[in-house]
């Protein structure tokens, strides 16, 4: 996304040795105000593919290590056990939780970054410090829905980018051993005044992962940003037969202005925008099954949560949203073709 792209293109013009991205997503048109590793030409492309060959034409002398995949409980030390530094450059708290654990109990450096609106916060996590970790200020995860992304609250496209390229420099100063002053305190940028803020930031004793007495002591599935192992709350389209897709109804929860830029094509969907669940007047009906998107799977996971705790147990949610939902109507297309 648009803190990745920031830190991957400072961190392969300082020359950083190996560099591993894990990227399982496809470019769209809402990206580009913010990803400044990819272009319009691009538009469909995974974007690993993309990063990857941007950055060897930035600097060939490097070595780059390609993981296409969602990062979950299951497949973390396959990825990370050969890295020093981890940088989160995430928009959700499901896989910031989830590196966060991994950070403290592999022994890593985590660089985490998060943006929201005209904000940005950057916080280090540092095994041979006192540094605090997340769970020490939230321990245990927030709800999807309670911060709006930048579908739903909007985002500069300049502020992931230049918190991007300070997680670059903090990374940087580490590998060079030179002073910085983060393993103690949440640096907090709001650039609409420019004003910056540090938050001291110290262990918590009570902390469930790093406390005196912690709960959590390895990677639990309660972690994997998919949550399907957890309730049966998603699923992967493509896991439904052909033949059997006439018994769902899929539902949109993406925003008007989403649908525009990246409509969505062969299922013919009901459109339910998540910023007005609370007032959804939709009548679930118990013998039909629901299947619920949006752009990448968390805020219609969010809504399926909702409305499983409301008694509403015949809905689930897309894994990968609105790509996920167009690659399968066009592999149908071809099928039927």
């Amino acid at each position: 996304g648009g803190l990745g792209s920031a830190a991957l293109t400072s961190l392969a013009q300082a020359g950083v040795g190996t560099i591993g991205i894990v990227e399982f997503d496809t470019l769209t048109a809402s990206n580009l105000h913010r990803q400044s590793l990819y272009s319009f030409a691009d538009l469909g492309k995974k974007k690993i593919d993309l990063a990857i060959l941007r950055l060897r034409s930035i600097n060939p002398f490097i070595r780059i290590e390609n993981f296409s995949l969602h990062l979950n409980a299951k497949n973390y030390t396959q990825i990370i056990s050969e890295y020093e530094i981890i940088l989160d450059c995430t928009d959700n708290f499901t896989t910031k939780f989830l590196l966060n654990d991994i950070a403290v109990l592999a022994k890593k450096t985590l660089i985490q970054a998060s943006i929201y609106q005209w904000e940005g916060q950057l916080r280090v996590y540092s095994p041979s410090s006192a540094s605090s970790c997340l769970r020490c200020l939230w321990p245990t995860i927030p709800a999807a829905d309670c911060v709006g992304n930048c579908a739903q609250a909007g985002v500069m496209g300049v502020v992931p980018n230049m918190m991007g390229h300070l997680q670059a420099l903090e990374t940087i100063k580490l590998i060079l051993r030179l002073p910085h002053s983060l393993n103690e305190d949440m640096l907090i940028v709001d650039f609409k005044t420019f004003r910056l803020s540090k938050i001291k930031q110290s262990p918590a004793v009570s902390c469930p992962l790093c406390g005196k007495n912690p709960t959590i002591k390895n990677i639990i599935p309660e972690n994997d940003m998919t949550a399907s192992e957890r309730y049966d709350l998603s699923l992967n389209l493509n896991e439904i037969p052909t033949e059997q897709i006439d018994q769902f109804i899929f539902i949109d929860v993406r925003e008007a202005v989403e649908l525009m830029m990246a409509p969505v094509k062969g299922a013919k969907s009901i459109h339910l925008a998540f910023s007005q669940f609370g007032s959804w007047k939709f009548k679930f009906e118990p013998e039909k099954k629901y299947l619920l998107y949006c752009a990448h799977g968390m805020r219609s996971l969010a809504c399926v949560e909702k409305l499983r705790n409301k008694g509403v147990s015949n809905v689930q949610s897309i894994n990968d949203g609105a790509d996920a939902v167009n690659q399968y109507f066009a592999t149908f297309s071809k099928g039927q073709s």
